[in-house]
């Protein structure tokens, strides 16, 4: 038979062999298995596969000279390629053990070459996976692999197959269709597997995305926790964005949400919700036909249950955290009315003796207040009803200071309605009566400033009373902060009062407003002795939730006290 003859038998049964190539890449499983081809198992299959399409190759060949033309080589070189030496040499040799048990006076040669290419394939996979993604399989790779391999099959024929002339002669024939067609078959089938994977990966990049549009979504429900209402509205979200026929959500059995419709005999993908390690419900997908699910919903249903149990968990957390926070602010508020009470029923005691009836006033004043700041359970309030608490105090505290007392209010009106914790002049202000201007005789003045800094409303307390000498202080858990440029005048350091003390009033303060802010925060402190002190607290503009609860990324808190 002529060479050119043969060339074109050759390249006609290729086509024909690309057709069922083609074809099986277009069965699932088959995808499957070459996109993945990760594990034994899974190449353990490939491996006979590969095997099996290698005999259909040695069927496919053409009879020449006692020996056969074949394709062979192609199924034993991609598989190979695909899953690595023991993968091609498997492959390699259950197809050429096929073609030694045909006999004739090649079989020998032509079966052990089948099996050093499927090898030889796979050495340059381990090469390519060596480069750890510096280089890809291509197909211009296969066909450099068949060359090479054909070559050394039409070497290996003359070495071993006797009579030697007749093999020769027989490699003369068959060497330039066999290289050519074969090595060109590899490249083909390469291309072919190349486009599944580009498929499957554009796939599965579109089901990525709907995930996380729909994690995107579910996140304001979830994070309320999982009940009929937030998987309802979940479950209608996955059947808006992802395409699938139904979904149900629910716990212990029971649907707590649903959307779509079910197809007549579709059978559903569950998957697990957690929070944490606890399950605490499932998700169930239902595809657009009936029978079993295809990879693409079951690959769906475990990528948002994943994402759907981290939203869980999270939510969880955030619960959690928010009634710590607001136990602590309680307990902290709590504190505050017995510090006041302690230091107004001392100057009621003042007046007791010498002046009974401004005691009596007193006690009434002590009992009003009181009974408007219990009444109050709220523990963030508009800044106007604060200056009115502090109103309420003055009253209380001009009966023990009299006409010596001076306070000046300048307040911007577009900050009244700012929310800040309740109680949080008062300290600022009782500290500057009894530790500024009560030293000095009780005489003195002090403002109570508010106004608007960019994104933060700045509210100042300050006095010209005694201030105090400033010494450094470290700053932990339990400490006030002090920035480097408070202080001293004189020295620039940092500083605290005198006696070394925040003072109760600006400790609770202090953790109070770390409850609501964020612990990133610290008090500025402005102080001369003979000049007075200066307090300012910066929080941000922001509104606060109704629990008052919620952590500001930029709040800060900056505040001194007037010698506490």
């Amino acid at each position: 038979m002529p060479v050119s003859e043969l060339m074109g038998q050759m390249a006609i049964r290729m086509c024909v062999i690309a057709t069922i190539a083609f074809i099986f890449t277009r069965w699932r499983p088959f995808r499957r298995l070459v996109v993945s081809c990760a594990d034994r198992r899974e190449k353990v299959a490939l491996t006979f596969i590969f095997g099996a399409l290698g005999i259909m190759g040695t069927y496919s060949g053409v009879p020449v000279l006692g020996a056969i033309a074949n394709h062979r080589v192609v199924a034993a070189a991609v598989a190979g390629l695909l899953g690595g030496p023991w993968v091609g040499l498997g492959a390699g040799a259950i197809a050429g053990l096929h073609r030694y048990a045909l006999g004739g006076f090649t079989c020998l040669a032509c079966g052990s070459a089948t099996a050093v290419e499927g090898l030889l394939a796979g050495l340059v996979r381990a090469a390519i996976d060596r480069r750890r993604g510096s280089w890809r399989l291509r197909p211009w790779m296969g066909w450099l692999v068949g060359l090479v391999g054909e070559s050394l099959h039409m070497g290996m024929v003359v070495l071993f197959s006797r009579p030697l002339l007749e093999a020769v002669a027989l490699v003369q024939v068959i060497a330039a269709p066999m290289i050519l067609v074969n090595s060109l078959g590899v490249a083909i089938f390469l291309a072919m597997l190349e486009g599944v994977r580009a498929e499957e990966e554009k796939a599965q990049a579109v089901q990525t995305h709907r995930v996380l549009e729909v994690a995107g979504l579910t996140l304001p429900h979830l994070r309320r926790g999982l009940d009929e209402t937030s998987a309802s509205a979940v479950a209608g979200l996955i059947v808006e964005h992802t395409g699938v026929s139904a979904v149900e959500i629910g716990r212990d059995g029971e649907a707590l949400g649903k959307a779509g419709e079910i197809p007549p005999g579709a059978r559903p993908v569950e998957a697990e919700l957690r929070c944490g390690r606890d399950p605490v419900g499932w998700v169930r997908l239902y595809g657009s036909s009936a029978g079993e699910p295809g990879s693409t919903e079951v690959a769906l249903a475990r990528g948002l249950a994943s994402l759907f149990s981290v939203q869980l968990e999270l939510g969880h957390m955030e619960r959690r955290v928010a009634l710590a926070t607001r136990d602590c602010l309680r307990a902290l508020r709590a504190q505050v009315n017995p510090h006041f009470l302690f230091n107004t029923l001392n100057t009621v005691v003042h007046y007791c003796r010498s002046d009974p009836e401004t005691a009596r006033r007193l006690i009434l004043d002590i009992a009003a207040f009181l009974r408007r700041t219990l009444v109050e359970e709220a523990d963030v309030v508009p800044l106007s009803r604060e200056l009115e608490y502090l109103d309420a105090f003055l009253a209380i505290e001009r009966a023990r200071f009299g006409n010596n007392l001076r306070v000046i209010k300048r307040v911007a009106p577009e900050v009244l309605a700012v929310p800040i914790p309740s109680f949080s002049l008062q300290p600022l202000v009782d500290n500057a009566l009894h530790h500024g201007l009560w030293p000095r005789g009780g005489r003195g003045t002090i403002w109570i400033e508010g106004e608007r800094a960019g994104r933060r409303v700045r509210l100042t307390v300050r006095d010209d009373g005694v201030g105090f000498a400033t010494r450094p202080i470290t700053t932990s858990s339990n400490a006030c902060v002090f920035p480097d440029h408070a202080g001293d005048a004189s020295t620039g350091a940092a500083t605290a009062g005198a006696d070394g003390h925040c003072g109760v009033g600006l400790k609770n303060l202090r953790e109070r407003l770390a409850a609501c802010y964020g612990s990133d925060f610290g008090f500025e402190v402005k102080s001369r002795p003979g000049k007075g002190t200066a307090v300012t607290i910066a929080i941000p503009l922001a509104p606060v939730n109704a629990g008052g609860v919620r952590k500001w990324e930029d709040a800060s808190l900056q505040a001194a006290g007037g010698g506490g």
